[in-house]
């Protein structure tokens, strides 16, 4: 699947998005203009901290390892 929706192969597949569930990294939204109908300022910081991006290692080691495994051998942890 692509992420316009549409398949981007004929057939079966599955696909491993990957990403932190509760990030120690915290971004803002600020809402500072005078016109109410001007967009507010947002700041993502996503994966500033260390332990942010040391999680997004592991879990793409492990999606790596899900992904060229048996079916049968993927035991979680």
């Amino acid at each position: 699947m692509r992420y316009d929706g549409n398949a981007a192969i004929d057939g079966h597949g599955f696909q491993v998005h990957v990403g932190p569930n509760k990030p120690h990294s915290r971004g803002r939204v600020q809402f500072v203009p005078k016109n109410p109908g001007d967009k507010p300022s947002i700041l993502f910081n996503y994966l500033v901290g260390e332990p942010d991006r040391e999680d997004l290692r592991l879990y793409s080691s492990d999606s790596r390892d899900y992904g060229t495994s048996s079916p049968r051998s993927v035991s979680g942890r």
